[in-house]
């Protein structure tokens, strides 16, 4: 990150994410980890994994401490039976106490959106390169804005939960999909001159939890505001 770089506070923005700002370049910055449904399904698994290794490993302790005698078989049972009770017992006290902290710290995804006055760029798991968008094409000025729309992969997943595992899913009903609508005028794009709609595409950024949606996109369309082309250092200051 340049040293250039200042954080903007302002009582308008959310503290996070941080917003970074190069006032005399105009470029900033906006990077964030975030919780998505696919990392709260990690931490779901890591959870049963967890719970199984606990299992497997006291179950293993149990058969050491057995004589060794041919009719320890039947004891061993019964043990591994009361074992699996108590680590089910204690499999929701360890979902409880680890799921949220395994998605949003060790299963998290990394995002980061660069601005520029000329280009908006970004880089998220969606993509395997970043993607560069030109804030200005053919001479004209292209109109961007940031919105979230529904996440049709977490609703199928949703959808296949049975009734007893609904419980476990409400990261699913709060997926959504942080987009970036991009606008031209159609009349620069054909050469026409008479009035036209205005043409219109929406590129997925990045998956993002309804928790976190408003912020997200609240510190990004400052972001973009304050690196437009045609702001002045007033602009910058109300912004």
């Amino acid at each position: 990150m340049s040293k250039a770089l200042a954080r903007v506070v302002s009582p308008s923005l959310p503290t996070w994410p941080p917003l970074w700002f190069d006032a005399q370049k105009r470029q900033a910055v906006v990077k964030a980890r975030l919780a998505t449904w696919r990392s709260h399904q990690w931490a779901l698994g890591a959870t049963r994994y967890l719970s199984g290794c606990l299992w497997l490993v006291l179950s293993f302790m149990w058969w050491r401490s057995l004589p060794n005698e041919s009719g320890r078989w039947f004891p061993f049972l019964i043990g591994v039976a009361v074992i699996l009770s108590a680590v089910s017992l204690l499999h929701i006290v360890i979902k409880a106490a680890s799921k949220d902290f395994l998605a949003r710290q060790i299963f998290a995804r990394r995002v980061t959106v660069w601005f520029t006055p000329g280009v908006i760029a970004f880089r998220s798991p969606l993509y395997a390169n970043g993607v560069w968008l030109c804030r200005v094409w053919n001479g004209v000025r292209v109109k961007f804005k940031f919105d979230l729309t529904k996440d049709h992969h977490a609703e199928h997943q949703h959808k296949m939960l049975t009734h007893e595992k609904r419980g476990d899913g409400q990261h699913l009903e709060l997926a959504y999909l942080l987009r970036v609508l991009i606008a031209t005028d159609s009349r620069a794009s054909t050469g026409q001159r008479q009035p036209t709609t205005n043409l219109m595409r929406a590129i997925p950024v990045s998956e993002i939890s309804l928790l976190d949606a408003e912020r997200m996109t609240m510190v990004l369309s400052a972001a973009a505001s304050l690196t437009a082309r045609g702001n002045d250092e007033h602009d910058h200051q109300t912004v």
